[in-house]
């Protein structure tokens, strides 16, 4: 099954400059994915009863035009297979029936009581099935050592950064990501996104600090981390 959204670009998806920003856009992914969870009985109701959720491991998004204000969309999200614990969600994004976004993730079946990983259900298999269908554009990604930090950001962490499963919003990430980015004096547009979570990050933590490294002329990598600690990591590619 495909779930299919339509949005149109309002003003307070949009950046200084009109466009649609990148964070405002995985807003809008993670949005159709909620639906399409809903659609198929895997709501907010069914999650209370069972004690399960869905959290995000890993999510890759590859940019390749930008939607501008009041241009309409359409989000096209489905389930590529669900394995074990790991469930697989692919995404394409068009403007005009032209394919301007893509983006994959890869997702572990929570037990919200034990707070840990447990397997998917046979039930919630079925709830999903799957769609053969594959963006082609895979997680590829391998942790890069910090050897020279070229510049970093500590971010406050709000109430509202917070989700229903209690820790700092998947697209919250991207938002101090870009935040950090433009604090560093990058105005370049971001093509690609590729990021790895790892511990969750929760409001008492208060703050988290925003690392940049530079891979190379355009690509950065990127950690979130606190005391020692890493709590995610990827890599941004601008342009």
């Amino acid at each position: 099954m495909i779930f299919v959204l339509n949005h149109t670009v309002g003003y307070r998806d949009v950046d200084r400059t009109n466009f649609l920003r990148p964070d405002s856009l995985v807003s809008l992914l993670q949005e159709s994915a909620i639906l399409h969870s809903e659609s198929v009985g895997f709501n907010l109701k069914y999650m209370e009863k069972h004690g399960v959720a869905w959290v995000l491991n890993q999510f890759a998004l590859l940019i390749h035009d930008y939607a501008f204000l009041r241009d309409n969309i359409t989000i096209k999200t489905w389930s590529r297979g669900i394995k074990s614990f790991k469930a697989l969600r692919d995404f394409e994004v068009f403007k005009d029936n032209r394919l301007i976004a893509q983006a994959t993730s890869h997702w572990f079946f929570i037990d919200t009581k034990k707070r840990r990983i447990s397997k998917v259900t046979e039930e919630v298999e079925k709830m999903y099935g799957s769609h053969d269908a594959s963006t082609e554009f895979n997680i590829n990604y391998t942790p890069q050592e910090f050897t020279d930090v070229a510049f970093q950001k500590s971010h406050v962490i709000r109430y509202s950064d917070i989700d229903g499963n209690g820790h700092l919003n998947n697209v919250v990430y991207l938002n101090m990501l870009q935040d950090t980015l433009f604090a560093k004096g990058s105005e370049q547009n971001i093509k690609e996104y590729l990021v790895s979570f790892k511990k969750e990050v929760s409001y008492d933590m208060k703050e988290i600090l925003v690392s940049l490294s530079q891979a190379d002329n355009n690509r950065i990598s990127f950690k979130f981390n606190k005391d020692g600690e890493v709590y995610a990591e990827g890599v941004v590619t601008v342009a």
